[in-house]
């Protein structure tokens, strides 16, 4: 004779009726999986889907501001409790602590290098590489708004530098937490499940029942914990992640293109001739002479720009895809200028965008200059 048994999980502070059949037993649509199909079936999905929320966050985040600590509860709550739902019918030595901690450090790996990624790519420049807005905001060259709450107050204002890693280490910490902690709301079964139960249930179960570590499937087999394929899980992920940060930077961020030297003054070469800013945008007279610069190579990933009325003088090394260098020039004003200057050329050579990064009494602001080639003279 086969009873049922409602009886709430004091193992995940649930409050919520599970359903039993058998001594240990769990319902007959509760599956058993090998630690493959748990990886398919529960650790990509949540895997997937905290890729695409993260996504979606760092638009909000590029377009409003950063909500240091309420963001990463808010989303570590919601695809915790998410994850739970997507396994609400596994036995629960597949949601033990150990293996929620393991699944959590997986998925704020990923919400993190994801949301961090996708934030610097929004708020890069047209000349600025996908990463180029975090390497300055965590060298503090770069600000960022944030909102919070304190004890009795908001805050809000901006950030930088070493703060600004820290705080970003405790929104992450939060996401985690809450991530782990939502996991039990997700995987509690719904409440209607305590109106099945039959009127001639038995209050309490037997002891082994209450042991959840020792639970069996429907035919008596012991279920076995997927811990340690939620830890090599959560390895994989890490390490897969390192490694195509370093491809990235190596292929596509930073690297520069593999040059002899002879190829690589004929590349300069290229970018000799009379050039044109499109406008002026307050660094320059509107009128077409001032505006007007010729580019030389000086050597080997090298170039000297020179304004036509000598009313400037740049000097650009290479960098990677881009160039950098310093800009002198006469301010409209008066006086002399300095300010550092980001370039990078069309691939066809005949048109270029700078960016000149000037700093002001609100802040750093990035003009965004525009040229095309007039002449090879």
């Amino acid at each position: 004779m086969v009873l049922t048994y409602p009886y709430k999980w004091g193992c995940f502070g649930c409050l919520m009726n599970h359903e039993y059949i058998g001594p240990g037993r769990f319902p007959s649509e509760t599956m058993k999986m090998a630690g493959i199909s748990w990886v398919l079936k529960r650790f990509l999905p949540v895997l997937l889907i905290t890729l695409g929320a993260s996504i979606g966050l760092a638009f909000f985040r590029a377009s409003q501001v950063f909500l240091i600590g309420l963001q990463g509860m808010l989303a570590g709550g919601v695809l915790g409790w998410i994850a739970g739902r997507i396994g609400r019918k596994d036995p629960g030595v597949y949601w033990s602590f150990q293996q929620r901690c393991w699944l959590g450090v997986s998925v704020t790996v990923v919400y993190l290098a994801a949301h961090l990624v996708a934030l610097s790519w929004l708020k890069a420049g047209p000349v600025d590489t996908p990463l180029y807005w975090l390497g300055e905001v965590v060298r503090g060259f770069h600000e960022e708004h944030f909102v919070s709450t304190g004890r009795f107050q908001g805050y809000q204002g901006k950030i930088e530098g070493g703060w600004w890693v820290v705080m970003t280490v405790v929104d992450a910490g939060l996401f985690w937490f809450l991530f782990i902690a939502l996991c039990v709301v997700g995987v509690c079964p719904d409440r209607k499940a305590e109106n099945n139960a039959p009127s001639g249930a038995v209050e309490n179960p037997p002891p082994d029942v209450v042991d959840w570590t020792q639970e069996h499937d429907a035919n008596g087999a012991l279920i076995e914990p997927k811990s340690r394929t939620a830890f090599f899980s959560m390895l994989f992920v890490i390490v897969g992640l390192a490694v195509s940060g370093g491809l990235y930077w190596q292929f596509a961020d930073g690297a520069q293109p593999e040059m002899t030297f002879s190829s690589g003054i004929a590349a300069m070469k290229q970018y000799e001739g009379l050039w044109r800013f499109k406008k002026g945008r307050g660094l320059f007279h509107d009128d077409a002479d001032a505006r007007s610069f010729t580019i030389m190579a000086l050597g080997f990933g090298s170039l000297s720009l020179k304004g036509a009325t000598g009313n400037f003088m740049l000097s650009l090394d290479q960098d990677g895809r881009n160039f950098r260098g310093l800009l002198f020039m006469t301010r409209q004003t008066g006086g002399i200028g300095q300010f550092s200057v980001r370039v990078r050329f069309a691939p066809n050579g005949n048109t270029l965008t700078m960016s000149v990064v000037n700093f002001q009494i609100g802040g750093r602001r990035d003009i965004v200059l525009e040229a095309e080639k007039i002449s090879d003279d």
